[in-house]
């Protein structure tokens, strides 16, 4: 698995960046650590909770408080990619398998939407089709 690339705009702070509403979910996220840190290969987790400003992560991935990382998965319910540049801003503690909070740091404002439109619970937009008379 190659690095990942994210283009577009640096997210505000923490302290500015206002509270996005979050939808639970079930998504399998690729996941590369991308800034310094101790040695972490790429790994597979499980997106629990998705918000436009982060997510809930769920790995046994060694991960790290202020880990950058990359980290890559489909919106659901679209053919969306998010490839994106994030930052590991807590761990949840608990039983079982360990939980992450993950903050993105740079989203696409395309992206960005249609992480908004699935967590409000819209529908994806279908590209419109030409109209076809038929035969």
């Amino acid at each position: 698995m190659g690095a990942f690339h994210a283009r577009g705009t640096p997210l505000a702070s923490t302290r500015e960046t206002p509270r996005y509403d979050r939808k639970s979910t079930r998504v399998l996220a690729q996941v590369q650590l991308s800034g310094t840190g101790a040695p972490v290969a790429p790994f597979v987790g499980q997106i629990l909770n998705l918000s436009a400003s982060g997510l809930m992560l769920e790995s046994d991935a060694p991960l790290d408080v202020n880990h950058e990382v990359s980290i890559s998965f489909f919106v659901p319910g679209t053919q969306t990619r998010v490839t994106a540049a994030a930052r590991v801003v807590r761990r949840v503690k608990g039983d079982g398998t360990p939980r992450w909070g993950v903050r993105f740091t740079i989203l696409e404002s395309a992206v960005r939407q249609a992480v908004n439109v699935y967590v409000a619970g819209q529908r994806p937009v279908a590209p419109q089709r030409p109209n076809v008379k038929p035969r």
